[in-house]
């Protein structure tokens, strides 16, 4: 396993000269998932390596990137500097280690990765690679699908004739076929499930379409090992992300506290050190209430991140920080969405 040596270069900063006098003091919290090259890319979820170095190029010369431990300490001391940008990753992909960890060691800028902790030390895909390998990658299937979801029957009819389009995503206003259609119902319908009733239905899903065998290795969550490895370089912290990555605030109480709990104790088993920070997984109204932020608390996190947007600010709440998604924007796209998140 590769070690990451501390060695930090000089940062490349060359002033704010294109902000000065129209910032106001304030810090933001970008939300990466991956650094790779795929497809298909479903969720939008992959920066290409070419563009996170282009994205950690802009970031140093014009801004002041921090890591989220210092950013807290900031907020409470009211020292919060101007420019500020903190870069989280949520899930823990492999490609985080691969990919991301080297060019943030080469420019020197700390990160913090959120992990889900049942996806470690095993082969299962997260539920969105899940469908897409069934539903979209898979040339032969049944020609129709019959699941009961929530009481109710639903079906598909996925008869036509095997067709990849590499370009759809989920933002895509048309589905070009019912496999696509099928994809997004069911992504929707799994979303707020507990881990056991979403995988009852992702059982009945492989055992329909024939599927068996590990998941894809570039699709999977770091194991142990690599975990411990990522951290060790100095620059970046790791922090949890639930076990299953399901909508919290859907679940009872008692399967909140076992999600939050029990990812910030796997955590500090395998690393033998605190793990002090937490992101609410999908983020929003519909995963994360009053409840959950106190189970959270309850839980000794210092901080939370959301998945909403918004500047962090000295009236932040430590438990529900905005960050603004990351998509694979190329240098001058998000150089420009830079600027108006501060403007």
């Amino acid at each position: 396993m590769k070690s990451f040596v501390k060695t930090i270069p000089k940062k490349l900063h060359r002033g704010f000269n294109h902000l000065i006098g129209k910032s106001p003091c304030g810090a933001v919290i970008l939300l990466y998932h991956r650094v790779a090259d795929l497809h298909p890319d479903i969720q939008l979820l992959c920066v290409t390596p070419t563009n996170f170095e282009d994205h950690l190029k802009i970031l140093c010369e014009y801004y002041h990137p921090i890591s989220l431990h210092d950013l807290k300490h900031h907020l409470i001391s009211k020292t919060l500097p101007r420019n500020a940008v903190v870069i989280t990753f949520d899930d823990g992909y492999v490609d985080n280690l691969v990919n991301a960890a080297p060019l943030l060691e080469k420019y020197g800028v700390p990160a913090t990765i959120f992990v889900t902790t049942g996806f470690v030390n095993h082969s299962d895909e997260m539920v969105s690679d899940t469908l897409e390998r069934i539903l979209l990658s898979l040339e032969k299937l049944p020609e129709t699908l019959t699941l009961k979801i929530g009481g109710k029957t639903h079906q598909w009819f996925l008869g036509e004739n095997f067709q990849q389009f590499n370009t759809w995503n989920i933002t895509s206003k048309n589905d070009p076929s019912s496999r696509y259609l099928c994809y997004r119902d069911l992504h929707r319908m799994l979303r707020p499930m507990s881990a056991y009733q979403r995988q009852e239905v992702l059982k009945k899903l492989y055992d329909w379409a024939g599927l068996e065998g590990e998941g894809r290795p570039d699709r999977r969550i770091m194991n142990s090992e690599e975990i411990g490895a990522i951290s060790r370089s100095g620059l970046i912290e790791i922090g949890a992300h639930s076990m299953s990555h399901t909508m919290l605030a859907k679940q009872v109480l008692e399967v909140q506290q076992q999600e939050i709990l029990g990812s910030k104790e796997e955590l500090e088993t395998i690393l033998g050190s605190p793990i002090t920070s937490f992101s609410y997984p999908y983020g929003g109204a519909d995963a994360v209430d009053i409840q959950t932020v106190r189970l959270v608390q309850n839980a000794g996190f210092d901080l939370a991140c959301d998945n909403v947007p918004g500047t962090v600010g000295p009236a932040s709440e430590l438990y529900t920080l905005p960050r603004f998604l990351v998509r694979d924007w190329n240098r001058d796209e998000f150089e420009k969405r830079m600027k108006n998140t501060f403007l």
